[in-house]
């Protein structure tokens, strides 16, 4: 019973610092392998050598935005439902 818990932990172990290394840009595989093999013991030194966590890009939104209408120069869409012009 004491080896099914210890292997439950193990996968469990391997697959967080899987996610959380690929989510640092370091190679997730490879740490998720040395904590199968360490188990428990592989987590601390895990924690001590991580990168701090890659900045997300922002993304454009989908929809143009008031900025981009007044560009354009088309009429920017009120929240009111009417048009109005910037210029």
């Amino acid at each position: 019973m004491l080896f099914i818990g210890l292997l439950i932990l193990s996968i469990t172990g391997a697959w967080w610092t899987y996610r959380d290394a690929t989510s640092r840009g370091m190679r997730g595989q490879g740490w998720a392998l040395f904590m199968v093999l360490t188990s428990c013991l592989g987590l601390p030194v895990y924690l001590m050598v991580r990168k701090r966590r890659v900045a997300q890009t922002r993304l454009k939104p989908p929809y143009p935005t008031r900025k981009r209408h007044a560009a354009l120069g088309r009429p920017v869409p009120c929240i009111c439902g009417q048009s109005e012009r910037i210029s």
